[in-house]
């Protein structure tokens, strides 16, 4: 295993919130309530609520924004001192959202601009958890190959390389790990 890599997957692992993973989930909920918007726009959504501003794309796109970006940096400075704290928030979310999708059916005029408003509700809340569980880190594939011939999926087994660190030379592969790292591709 290669040193970049190593320490990538180390860095990632330290990391309570990848930023970028925010900032993706973030944006494919804007998009999608901004969808959502328009598709109550085009079947007749009054877009009129019990507010002080007016709904519109710009109110939408806040609405979204500001809580997602706001949310994580919250989860950021908490997760500093509790390390859990972003694994019970990012199902805290979904519960808020899914309760604050109730809220518009008291607030707006008409069903269709209810119906729009508590889907984009729903959307934050399921972009959420997006946002803040760990996916696939680097690093952390299958390392095994199917046997392409066998009708089951059984691992085909390869054959041990006779020069490889991993078969009783005793040198680490990587000289801070104390331990062989065998198995893996670039042993």
């Amino acid at each position: 295993m290669s040193h970049t890599r190593t320490s990538a997957a180390r860095t990632t692992a330290r990391r309570p919130l990848q930023p970028a993973r925010v900032l993706a989930a973030t944006a494919a909920a804007l998009v999608i309530d901004l969808l959502l918007l328009w598709i109550g726009t085009a079947a007749g959504a009054s877009l009129d609520i019990e507010a002080p501003y007016d709904l519109n794309a710009a109110m939408v796109a806040l609405g979204t924004v500001v809580p997602m970006l706001a949310g994580a940096a919250i989860v950021w400075l908490l997760a500093r001192w509790f390390p859990a704290f972003p694994r019970w928030a990012a199902w805290a979310g979904p519960a808020v959202a899914l309760v604050s999708a109730a809220m518009p059916f008291a607030v707006s005029a008409d069903a269709a601009t209810a119906l729009a408003l508590a889907a984009m509700h729903l959307v934050v809340g399921i972009a959420w958890p997006a946002a803040l569980l760990p996916g696939a880190q680097p690093g952390r594939e299958h390392r095994h190959v199917l046997n392409p011939g066998s009708s089951r999926g059984a691992p085909r087994r390869q054959a041990a390389n006779p020069r490889s660190r991993c078969s009783g030379s005793g040198k680490p592969l990587n000289a801070r790990d104390a331990l062989p790292r065998c198995g893996t591709p670039d042993s």
